[in-house]
């Protein structure tokens, strides 16, 4: 498929959300503590075969090929080539457009080890998560491995570090946007049901290992700073995208604004579950 955009995804695809995507990424490898889960690490054959689905910036791919055997190769797909790297046509990895919602190509279908996923929960809905798992599933070589990391953004909590800070704003702003993507079918609770949605695909030995966006408290300013920019994001889209809303453009950017001073100085946090599967495909 060419180079379309992902309607579904409703963050933009500039350099800045490329530098907040890189990131994020270091922030979440910071707090889970690794980029691959070690069960799966220590099951992979010597010629592994590595693939991420909405690849984006190919952050993760890139770390995992810097740190893995030189036998390793690795392919990021995404809906959009908009952010992929400069120089994506050569070296371990490559990158190329798929859409997982679509069937599975057949030059594609069981060529990989283990397939990785990440942070789809503000593009899908409904029945897209099943849809998902399964053409992971096609992916995959028999006994090879999905891992598949989400945050529960819906269940997010606001916490206080000092006796007269307040988050009445950042609150305010992430419900407003949240209220949107629950309307249009997403961020229920498909994030702590993806276990079961994994296993229902046909994988297992399934397991959910659950971890705090602040495991390390030294990350939760900077990872304030990039969640905060990514909600920024989703209210201006909301806005745009949806007249009855009563919010302005006006209204986001002063919420913006004095929500980053709510968080100022580490005087108050925000923190959520990150869920993060891993199953094997029967076989091998």
């Amino acid at each position: 498929m060419g180079t379309t955009d992902w309607k579904p995804y409703n963050l933009p695809r500039d350099k800045g959300e490329s530098n907040r995507l890189n990131l994020q990424h270091k922030l979440y490898i910071a707090n889970t503590g690794f980029l691959l889960h070690p069960r799966i690490a220590a099951a992979l054959p010597e010629n592994a075969h590595i693939a991420e689905i909405g690849t984006g910036t190919g952050a993760w791919l890139k770390d995992l090929a810097a740190e893995s055997p030189q036998s390793w190769t690795y392919t990021g797909f995404d809906i959009s080539d908009a952010q992929f790297p400069q120089q994506h046509g050569s070296g371990p990895c490559r990158f190329t457009n798929l859409n997982i919602l679509e069937d599975v190509p057949e030059k594609y279908r069981e060529q990989f080890d283990v397939v990785h996923l990440r942070l789809l929960v503000c593009g899908l809905s409904g029945k897209d998560w099943t849809t998902t798992a399964r053409n992971v599933f096609r992916l995959l070589r028999p006994g090879g491995w999905i891992q598949w990391h989400e945050s529960d953004f819906v269940r997010m909590q606001f916490l206080q570090n000092a006796p007269d800070a307040s988050t009445a704003v950042c609150r305010e702003l992430v419900d407003f946007v949240f209220a949107r993507q629950i309307k249009d079918g997403k961020m229920l609770d498909d994030v702590v049901q993806l276990a079961q949605s994994v296993g229902n695909a046909g994988f297992q030995e399934c397991n959910d290992y659950v971890f705090s966006s602040d495991r390390v408290a030294e990350t939760r300013e900077a990872m304030n700073d990039v969640e905060h920019d990514a909600v920024c994001s989703l209210a201006r889209h909301t806005v745009q995208a949806n007249a009855e809303t009563g919010w302005t453009m006006g209204k986001v950017d002063e919420m913006a604004e004095r929500g980053r001073q709510e968080l100022e100085g580490g005087k108050a946090y925000s923190r959520w579950n990150m869920h993060l599967i891993t199953g094997r495909k029967p076989g091998g």
